[in-house]
């Protein structure tokens, strides 16, 4: 005679009697397990599209056209590293006249101060002189910084692409295509949108754990929450979560579509194996329950979620029920079955 029988709960488990009804030589012996409570942990699945932390779109200062192109596209360039020459005659041009007109005016500044004081010249010829040395101070810096931009410079450290220009091209200041574009992938942002009815949810779990899932199978973990948005979408009923990620390897890519998998929280749910399951023509799911004298019968159950190859039952199951696990190929509605218990089910 089969029995289920655990040892800590010995007082309300039942005994499997094939002999409390029909004949013991014609009950079928099948393997069972019993419907038990257990820790799930709710997850949350979504589509999400991995976006850069940092974007930096390079683009000129100064008018002028391309001398060398220092960098080599796709490759790893350090903040503060020089990427284009922009062609520097006119502004070195520039900055010398500007240093000229600037010593000139500055020493008749000075001329003109003395003279002052022994009143040798008015007051309003001074203050002309000063005007003029003010505007001369201000040419010679902006011919500094203008030289300056003739050397482009990487504003941020990352992943430079292609570039748009090559030597001998003529740049604007005020054009709106970019020289090219660094990104940093070290760390990498997965923005994924939430519905709008799971707003206290995510309020709730900021500190959860996230994983990632990429079409190659590849799964990244190591996730978090970083930010997301405290307004709704009214277009999607929707709301945008950012979730940071380390991007060791650089497996994530901007404008990469991943699945992003949220571990919420855990609690108690009745589950049985995947395995213990099946669909009715209908599509619905069933299993092969035994009543308490042994006698089998399909029910139906509910169920939405699967944790570790378990349903988790929404409906039609109590804690304790017996389900055929396996020898179900020896069943039928109204069998007497002699039921082991199964071991190691998963």
């Amino acid at each position: 005679m089969g029995t289920l029988m655990d040892d800590s709960t010995q007082a309300k488990e039942r005994e499997f009697d094939p002999e409390a009804k029909g004949d013991v030589a014609m009950s079928v012996d099948v393997d069972v397990v019993l419907v038990k409570k257990e820790e799930v942990q709710v997850i949350k699945e979504l589509p999400g599209r991995a976006v850069s932390m940092n974007v930096s779109q390079i683009r000129p200062q100064v008018d002028g056209v391309i001398t060398e192109v220092l960098f080599e596209e796709g490759t790893y360039v350090e903040k503060g590293e020089q990427l284009y020459q922009i062609d520097p005659e006119i502004y070195e041009a520039d900055l010398s006249k500007a240093y000229a007109s600037y010593n000139f005016l500055k020493k008749k500044k000075y001329r003109f101060g003395r003279l002052l004081q022994v009143e040798a010249i008015s007051r309003q010829e001074f203050e002309e002189v000063d005007a003029a040395y003010v505007v001369a101070k201000e040419t010679l810096e902006k011919a500094k910084i203008n030289l300056d931009y003739s050397r482009v410079y990487a504003p941020i450290s990352g992943y430079i692409g292609i570039s748009n220009f090559t030597k001998g091209a003529l740049v604007k200041a005020s054009q709106e295509e970019a020289l090219s574009v660094i990104n940093q992938l070290d760390s990498i942002f997965v923005d994924v949108r939430y519905p709008a009815s799971d707003f206290e949810i995510v309020k709730k779990h900021l500190k959860c754990k996230v994983v990632v899932e990429m079409d190659s199978g590849v799964v990244i973990d190591g996730g978090m929450i970083d930010s997301f948005e405290r307004q709704i979408d009214a277009s999607s009923d929707s709301f945008l979560v950012r979730v940071r990620m380390v991007n060791e390897g650089l497996k994530l890519a901007p404008g990469m579509y991943v699945g992003a998998k949220f571990y919420l929280e855990s609690k108690e749910d009745l589950t049985v194996p995947v395995k213990a399951t099946y669909r009715d023509v209908d599509g619905s799911l069933f299993v092969w329950y035994a009543n308490e004298e042994n006698i089998v019968s399909k029910k139906t159950i509910k169920a939405s979620r699967i944790f570790e190859n378990k349903w988790i039952i929404d409906s039609g199951m109590a804690e304790n029920d017996v389900v055929i696990y396996e020898g179900v190929q020896k069943v039928y509605e109204g069998a007497l079955i002699n039921p082991n218990v199964a071991q190691g089910v998963k």
